[in-house]
């Protein structure tokens, strides 16, 4: 499942960037910090 977030994450966020699409996150770090929160709550809630 994290690989799948992770990927998933990344790809959504680099096709909305290069499509000029506002993104969930407004930076890299808000979005690693989002990925690595849906990541922790998936090992603490399986």
């Amino acid at each position: 499942m994290a690989r799948h977030l992770i990927v998933q994450m990344c790809a959504d966020r680099e096709r909305a960037l290069t499509d000029g699409n506002p993104t969930f996150w407004s930076t890299g770090h808000d979005t690693a910090t989002g990925l690595i929160d849906a990541i922790v709550e998936c090992d603490r809630h399986p």
